[in-house]
C-alpha cells in the first residue's frame, strides 16, 4: 500500500510542474516594455513563445497574409485562439525575407491565406521575420 500511495502522491504533484511546464513559453513572464504594449496592446494574449537572440528577448506571433499588392504586405496578428487581434501593414525592402515551413522566401511572394511567423523584441516595438533580423517598416498598424 506504500508504494501505490508514493506513486498516486507522485503522480499528483507531477501534474501542477506538467501544467506550468507546458505554460512555459515566456509569454506571460515578458515584462514589454510601454512602447510594445502601446503600439500592440494585445502582445501578451497572442504572444506564442518567446526566443533570446543576441541577448534581446523576442516574442513570437502568428500572423496570416491577407493582401501582397504594390509592395505592402497585409496581415492580421492572430491570439492563440485565431482570432484576429491587429492589422498590420509591412513594406519590406525587395531582398527582404523570411523563413516559411522551413524554407527562404521573400516577402514579395507571400499569398493571401499563407500563414508567417513575426517577431518583436520585448522591449521596443518593431517587427522581423526573424529574431535579430533586418528590421521591417511599418505602413500602418491598427487594434481589431
Amino acid at each position: 500500500m506504500k508504494i501505490k500511495l508514493s506513486v498516486i502522491l507522485a503522480t499528483l504533484l507531477a501534474v501542477p510542474v506538467v501544467a506550468v511546464a507546458a505554460d512555459e513559453i515566456g509569454c506571460q513572464s515578458v515584462n514589454f516594455g510601454a512602447d510594445v504594449l502601446e503600439k500592440f496592446p494585445n502582445a501578451v494574449r497572442a504572444c506564442r513563445e518567446v526566443k533570446e537572440k543576441d541577448g534581446v528577448g523576442y516574442a513570437r506571433y502568428v500572423a496570416k497574409v491577407v493582401d501582397n499588392s504594390n509592395g505592402n504586405v497585409t496581415v492580421v496578428f492572430e491570439d492563440k485562439d485565431g482570432k484576429g487581434v491587429s492589422k498590420v501593414v509591412l513594406a519590406p525592402t525587395a531582398d527582404q525575407g523570411l523563413s516559411m515551413g522551413g524554407k527562404d522566401m521573400k516577402y514579395s511572394k507571400l499569398k493571401k491565406g499563407d500563414v508567417i511567423d513575426m517577431w518583436v523584441p520585448h522591449s521596443r516595438f518593431g517587427l522581423y521575420g526573424t529574431p535579430g533580423g533586418p528590421k521591417l517598416t511599418v505602413v500602418s498598424q491598427e487594434t481589431m
